[in-house]
């Protein structure tokens, strides 16, 4: 499969060249050359939009919404097709792109490391380059182990051939030392963010998204299946405050304007996505799959002139109810007003199997680029950070004021209302306190539901949590998406794709219930 992929990207093309074959040995011959190839490999985050691969197919690159519905679980919502439903199969086409495309970015970042210790460059940029590669391969294999379970670790390029090409399966505890390992290099070599037109302007990886990835990796090795308990809960823990010691990043005032297109790459996000709305760019992160923008007054309800957002998704009954009605968030996330008006007046929804989410706002007009949007897909934020500290350190010592004082930041900002979509403040206080260890770890959970719903973590959420199956699916919801079926131990994992195994007999084995 790897063998009929090609390289496209809106921001560079190796000429001539296929990037997939041992032909490209004669493309490396200088620095720019490695510089180049490296912006192949963020480019392959969001591959697959213009690939016959995704012919039929729902999705297009790992983050053009794909692992905002793949990840949606129990307690956000479910897509319109089987994966909310607990209804995948090997064969699903979606499984297929997500791990195709996850090992072609891997394939690149390998590239980029074999190569970029041949050609001739001071070490401090032959570090960097091959710590960019290292980062986003580290990113790959952190989505695929998540998802999959224990995966095949590819360290060196791929030469085209198809002997080299089969490896067994490793275990998801070697996947996962092996990524801490890639972070780790990213980490030393990498520079820190530089909001001043520097790396983080153009999307690029930082040393502190390092730390903050490290920081998420441990807290998921410490949870549920691996379980390594409080060992792993301090590491989490302490690159999480690594993370809030640089002060560098912080939680912007307004909840409506951390993913707003004319707002990119700021303060709070230490990595995300990057995607543009030019016409056949890669990217339909805003495409058919959400509710397209259109300014007609009343058209998708009362938010209308603040653009649209992604429609894909069907809220769940539990995250509609794990809101507050004063927190400002259900009103940001939650969208109760219907498609269309009565009488020119807009009507409420008041079927939950019919709410909906516009989270992710954008604003183009209807045209030539209607497919595409300039909002960056999200992998890690601020607030992230702060709740990753808030549930290691309860999950260490209990409740205790550094605890507290990490999820009241997030509760706070939450409270002070929306401005960018006219949502008032709360008056519902901010601040918890006094709970015992087991509430305040229940209140963590759903905070980071209400704060980080549809941004890639619900499902990872609830693996780790232990809550993956023990969350019930509502009847509400059967008779929309094709009938929904109880969450199982293991709907945990996705299947292997059925191609993977076929065209690999080293991968003997199946993940279980698939």
């Amino acid at each position: 499969m790897l063998l009929t992929l090609v390289v496209f990207t809106s921001c560079f093309k190796l000429e001539d060249t296929d990037f997939n074959t041992k032909d490209t040995a004669t493309y490396f011959e200088t620095e720019d050359d490695i510089a180049n190839a490296v912006t192949v490999v963020y480019n392959s985050l969001a591959k697959g939009t213009q690939d016959e691969l995704t012919t039929n197919s729902t999705f297009g690159g790992l983050y053009d919404g794909l692992t905002i519905i793949l990840s949606s679980g129990a307690h956000t919502g479910y897509d319109t097709r089987t994966f909310g439903g607990n209804k995948i199969t090997s064969d699903n086409k979606d499984i297929k792109n997500l791990y195709v495309y996850s090992y072609f970015g891997i394939s690149k970042a390998n590239l980029v490391i074999t190569k970029a210790k041949e050609i001739e460059m001071s070490e401090e940029n032959r570090n960097k380059y091959i710590a960019e590669a290292r980062f986003l391969r580290g990113l790959f294999y952190f989505n695929l182990v998540q998802y999959f379970g224990g995966v095949p670790i590819r360290v060196e390029d791929y030469d085209g051939s198809y002997e080299d090409s089969l490896l067994p399966r490793s275990s998801a505890e070697e996947v996962y030392d092996f990524i801490i390992e890639d972070f780790k290099f990213a980490e030393t070599y990498l520079p820190l963010d530089d909001f001043d037109g520097g790396n983080h302007a153009t999307g690029r990886a930082s040393s502190s998204a390092a730390s903050g990835l490290l920081a998420k990796v441990y807290l998921t090795m410490a949870g549920h299946p691996l379980n390594k308990g409080i060992s792993h809960y301090t590491l989490a823990r302490d690159y999480a405050q690594k993370v809030m010691d640089l002060n560098i990043y912080q939680l912007l005032p307004d909840y409506g304007e951390i993913f707003h297109s004319t707002n990119k790459n700021n303060r709070e996000w230490l990595f995300s996505v990057q995607f543009s709305d030019v016409a056949n760019e890669q990217g339909h992160w805003g495409g058919w799959q959400n509710l397209q923008s259109n300014w007609d007054e009343l058209s998708y309800g009362q938010w209308h002139d603040k653009g649209d957002g992604y429609g894909r998704v069907i809220l769940t009954q539990e995250l509609v109810e794990a809101y507050n009605e004063e927190d400002p968030r259900a009103k940001f996330n939650i969208v109760r007003t219907k498609k269309k008006a009565k009488k020119g007046v807009p009507q409420i929804e008041t079927k939950l199997w019919k709410l909906r989410t516009m989270k992710f706002r954008f604003s183009a007009p209807r045209g030539e680029a209607r497919h595409q949007c300039a909002v960056n897909a999200p992998v890690l934020r601020y607030a992230d950070i702060l709740l990753t500290y808030a549930e290691a350190e309860n999950e260490i010592n209990g409740p205790t004021q550094a605890s507290y004082d990490a999820i009241n930041q997030v509760r706070a900002r939450a409270r002070a209302g929306i401005p960018f979509a006219d949502i008032p403040a709360s008056s519902e206080p901010a601040d918890l306190f006094g709970l015992d260890q087991e509430s305040l770890r229940e209140n963590i959970f759903w905070e980071r539901a209400r704060e980080l719903c549809l941004e890639g973590l619900d499902r990872f959420d609830l693996v780790r949590s232990g809550n993956y199956y023990t969350i019930k699916s509502n009847a509400a919801h059967v008779s929309q998406v094709g009938g929904v079926l109880d969450p199982e131990a293991h709907h945990e994992l996705l299947p292997i794709p059925i191609e993977a195994i076929r065209n690999n007999p080293k991968i003997e084995n199946q993940n279980p219930g698939y």
